[in-house]
């Protein structure tokens, strides 16, 4: 299968734990009418739990494949698992508390490290023609996943703020109010 198989098993297991989601969310509806507060907590996490994994599907599994298949279908699939095991704690983290807290960073953050250094490492290969798996060495090869990490999250931020102020300009008080 071309070293591909890690690969598969990853994708599986994020629809499998998408699905999981997803009943999960189902199983939160009730409560969305709740007066009870800890109810209504308890389908936000769902709700919210299954509408990340929905929003991240695409931007993991186009960036998980095209990494696979261009530059190392090996690394693809560990850090693929570190991506799907980093998105199934997201609704346990968020549980801990019984509302969101900062601990559901430490499935969010682990997510994000893992898809930027793919698109990182696609850009390495796209520019380049490098590998950057083969072309550290390995103690610091994790330097290289949370360098990319970085820089990949500076470029996405610097870019999102400047389009938010650039766009904001347009919308003024002096509008016409909605009809």
């Amino acid at each position: 299968m071309d070293g591909l198989e890690h690969v598969t098993m990853v994708t599986v297991s994020y629809f499998i734990v998408y699905y999981a989601f997803m009943v999960q969310q189902i199983m939160g509806k009730g409560d969305q009418w709740s007066k009870h507060n800890h109810e209504l907590e308890y389908h936000k996490m769902t709700d919210r739990t299954f509408l990340n994994a929905l929003e991240q599907m695409g931007p993991f599994l186009i960036p998980l494949w095209t990494h696979a298949l261009l530059v190392d279908p090996e690394v693809s699939g560990y850090m693929g698992w570190v991506a799907v095991a980093a998105r199934l704690l997201f609704p346990v983290l968020w549980s801990l508390d019984g509302h969101w807290n900062w601990k559901v960073e430490l499935s969010t953050q682990p997510y994000y490290c893992v898809l930027m250094y793919f698109l990182f490492s696609l850009a390495c290969k796209a520019i380049w023609n490098i590998n950057l798996y083969e072309e550290v060495a390995s103690y610091v090869f994790p330097f290289v996943v949370l360098g990319g990490f970085a820089l990949m999250f500076l470029i996405s931020g610097l870019l999102g703020f400047l389009l938010a102020k650039l766009n904001r300009i347009h919308f003024t008080e002096e509008q016409e109010p909605l009809q």
